[in-house]
């Protein structure tokens, strides 16, 4: 079997973003039409297991030793022959560890463009579990959505200023300088979030504002990180950054939070001559010792006992055709969430790429300033406050998510559920609400 085959290819990728071992197992019988043949027990131990030998942490090697004994298992109940290569490296690999190690691991994720004229490789520190350390070093899907989002619509985002809040691993940022942005600002309120991002930086060979210039990447991409907690960051830094684009990936997700992340993303895109709808600064920020930063927050799923939001709202989500947006029971009000597809690329998907052709794209760069929120909903709740909130701050939300559907440039994840993730712009009302 060639190894540079696309099939193999996204094997070995999924391997790499450590994709759920059943996941893998799926991955490598499609690929062995139906079976986990030799040729394939030989790739996965050769180009995959072997690949990562040493360079890994011992979350990695507790992941290599998980999907070995699923590949054994497998093939032992389905009769069929395993490599001893296979017997041995499990069983180096069980004598070796101790179950004592660092929560953190390194996972690579890998894009691959349609064309198949390059890919991208973004090699991350970060924590396999989410309840394990803090959230900020979690790899959240709507970060990989954001990314390719940005690697389908480069245009959009070159030659401009973009801040990112919540930067978590940093992987957004990292698709933001291969996109050729003038500027790039991460943020995020978390200390320790902050330095594992600035080494997910180095190790993409990215420098940050307080290294030389000159680094290894042909345009010496240089891209600044900021401790920014929302709850407590003035208004006169925040409006002193003026971005073209303002980012978020699964920033909506604490109500206690929402009145801190509508106030920072209002001072983001707001201009001289106009103010925030918000009262008092210090009204805003009466909860702030109630608002967890990314190191503290424990997130919860739908069956979690987290507080919920007390604030009442007519704002519902609603879902038709499969698309998701806000309405309002007020009609004038719900014209401002409606006609989502007004403006939408009629480009073949291949050629959205260089978009140099798709004349929406162009109408839509020049729009400054805007933010892109790209969010799972798992509290309709705490969307319904925010949407709530961002009103009264004069802030406008559109469900563009139909209107910019991004490419699939990772199409190995299968663990990665592109449809429950929604793509939101917010756009600061300069002269008053229409």
């Amino acid at each position: 079997m060639d190894p540079s085959s696309p099939t193999l290819q996204h094997l070995k990728a999924a391997f790499l973003s450590m994709e759920p071992t059943d996941c893998i197992i799926s991955l490598a019988r499609d690929t062995g039409g139906g079976r986990i043949t030799e040729e394939i027990q030989c790739f996965i131990l050769e180009h995959c297991i072997k690949y990562v030998d040493n360079k890994g942490s011992v979350q990695n090697n507790i992941y290599i030793t998980s999907l070995l004994k699923k590949i054994i298992v497998e093939l032992e109940s389905s009769c069929d022959d395993v490599l001893e290569g296979l017997y041995e490296l499990y069983a180096c690999c069980m004598t070796s560890l101790k179950g004592v190690g660092s929560s953190r691991t390194f996972r690579t994720i890998s894009y691959f463009f349609p064309d198949g004229s390059k890919n991208l490789v973004v090699p991350l520190q970060c924590s396999l579990n989410m309840l394990e350390g803090d959230t900020g070093c979690f790899i959240w899907p709507s970060s990989l959505f954001m990314s390719e989002f940005i690697l389908s619509y480069p245009e959009l985002f070159l030659n401009k200023f973009c801040f990112e809040v919540g930067s978590g691993v940093g992987l957004v940022g990292i698709a933001l300088a291969f996109s050729k942005c003038y500027r790039v600002v991460l943020s995020d309120g978390g200390l320790s979030s902050l330095a594992n991002m600035k080494c997910n930086l180095e190790l993409n060979q990215l420098c940050t504002e307080d290294e030389a210039l000159g680094g290894t990447l042909q345009h010496a991409n240089k891209v600044e990180c900021r401790f920014l907690p929302w709850e407590s960051t003035s208004e006169t830094e925040l409006q002193g950054y003026q971005p073209d684009i303002v980012l978020g990936a699964d920033v909506i997700y604490d109500p206690l939070c929402v009145p801190h992340l509508v106030r920072v993303l209002a001072n983001l895109l707001k201009r001289e001559g106009t103010k925030p709808n918000m009262g008092e600064e210090k009204k805003s920020l009466e909860a702030s010792s109630h608002c967890h930063d990314s190191d503290e927050y424990e997130a919860t799923d739908d069956n979690g006992n987290s507080k919920e939001c007390l604030h009442g709202s007519s704002n519902r989500i609603s879902h038709d055709g499969g698309s998701r947006y806000s309405r309002y029971s007020n009609p004038s009000k719900s014209e401002r969430y409606s006609n989502l597809h007004a403006t939408s690329c009629h480009q073949p998907e291949s050629s959205c790429f260089a978009t140099s052709s798709c004349e929406s794209v162009r109408d839509e760069a020049r729009k400054a300033p805007v933010a892109y929120i790209a969010q799972v909903i798992r509290k309709e709740e705490t969307f319904d406050y925010f949407l709530k909130t961002a009103e009264e701050a004069r802030l406008v939300v559109i469900d563009v998510t139909g209107k910019w559907k991004p490419m699939n440039l990772l199409p190995y994840m299968r663990s990665y559920d592109r449809s429950s993730i929604s793509l939101y712009e917010v756009s600061y009302a300069q002269n008053g609400l229409n």
